[in-house]
């Protein structure tokens, strides 16, 4: 039996030490021209990994798996610092 694959996944429901735990409302912030998603968009963090040990200007380094509001059931890989508490303080960053 032949098996066509049509869409496929792939990220981790683990939680990072010191990252945001799963279930955590966040928002977007430092978008950019052409992203899916603007400043203001909310989504639900999956799982994280991290931290990186790279020295990028934005602190400790954390990826987050999110599930966004108006694209449910779509995990997307996104970099904690494009992303900040719902309600407006505590980027990931700061």
């Amino acid at each position: 039996m032949r098996r066509r694959l049509t869409r496929a996944a792939v990220f981790t429901t683990e939680q990072a030490p010191g990252a945001w735990l799963n279930g955590t409302r966040v928002a977007k912030c430092q978008s950019a021209p052409g992203d899916a998603h603007q400043d203001g968009a909310l989504a639900t963090v999956l799982g994280s990994m991290g931290p990186a040990d790279v020295d990028d200007g934005h602190g400790p380094s954390y990826a987050y798996f999110v599930e966004w509001d108006d694209h449910p059931g779509v995990p997307v890989g996104i970099a904690g610092w494009r992303l900040r508490l719902e309600g407006g303080k505590g980027r990931e960053a700061d």
